[in-house]
């Protein structure tokens, strides 16, 4: 997208229109982005083959068996070392040394959704928090929103 000016050309344009066909799962796309998704194919072939490595690998999470996960993760780690495409290769080296965790939170469900929630309210308690004098009314005020407990107001 840097090189044709942002989106103030026609292929600025077109690059930047293909981000939402690019993010969204191909089963939640509707008919239109599925047309783009296709023009990415016929137009690069280095970003369609990042799309599908994207894809391949945010299926691993979402096997119907888990046993599959050891082949399928091993199979996207030979694909994506050889895929020619930095990042990609990148990652494959970083997944490849923490493999074995990856592998016991697929087996075991385990996902960090509920702590990422956790974060996110502290951090839009701390904003709250600005002008505090100190950290106490701030920890105070995490433990009231995040602890779950519910204090009866007199009437």
């Amino acid at each position: 997208m840097k090189r044709h000016d942002r989106s103030h050309t026609p292929a600025g344009r077109w690059v930047k229109s293909t981000r939402w066909s690019l993010l969204k799962a191909p089963q939640n796309q509707t008919v239109s982005q599925l047309a783009t998704l296709w023009d990415v194919q016929q137009a690069n072939q280095r970003l369609y083959r990042a799309f599908l490595l994207k894809e391949q690998l945010r299926l691993l999470y979402h096997l119907p068996d888990p046993d599959l996960a050891p082949a399928h993760l091993d199979a996207w780690l030979t694909w994506a070392t050889r895929s020619r495409l930095k990042p990609f290769v990148r990652l494959a080296r970083t997944l490849r040394t923490h493999r074995d965790g990856i592998l016991a939170a697929i087996r075991l469900g385990l996902s960090n959704g509920r702590l990422e929630a956790l974060n996110s309210k502290i951090r839009l308690i701390s904003h709250r928090a600005f002008g505090f004098h100190s950290a106490d009314p701030l920890i105070a005020l995490v433990y009231l929103c995040c602890a779950g407990i519910t204090i009866q107001l007199p009437r």
